[in-house]
């Protein structure tokens, strides 16, 4: 498993918010994670690429359209009553308070939930 964005932001830290929230949900330090972008090697080798928004998607469409049914939008997991609805966007809470972090957390957390039960 890798995380690699769709912006080109190279070796930037992770938000403090983001850091303190993983601490205290799960007692993972992210802090030595710095970003990375998306390889075309990681495209091809992926088995399943989750994105958070559609327009991760369209970027990897575009990126590399032989691969684009690899591709599914996270929210797509989001299971019943979960408050997630299928198919949103997972807005990334860069720049928003500590609370948006903690949002988004819970957010992506419960549908990694379900797409691990699907594997």
């Amino acid at each position: 498993m890798s995380s690699g964005g769709t912006l080109g932001i190279i070796d930037d830290p992770p938000a403090l918010a983001a850091v303190a929230v993983l601490k205290q949900e799960c007692g993972i330090d992210l802090s030595p994670h710095r970003s990375q972008g998306l390889s075309r090697d990681e495209v091809e080798d992926a088995d399943v690429i989750l994105v958070m928004e559609a327009a991760h998607r369209r970027f990897l469409r575009m990126m590399s359209p032989v691969h684009v049914a690899k591709v599914r939008l996270l929210s797509e997991y989001a299971p019943p009553r979960s408050g997630v609805p299928r198919g949103s966007d997972i807005f990334d809470p860069v720049g928003m308070e500590p609370e948006a972090f903690v949002h988004c957390f819970r957010m992506m957390r419960v549908c990694l939930d379900e797409f691990a039960v699907d594997l």
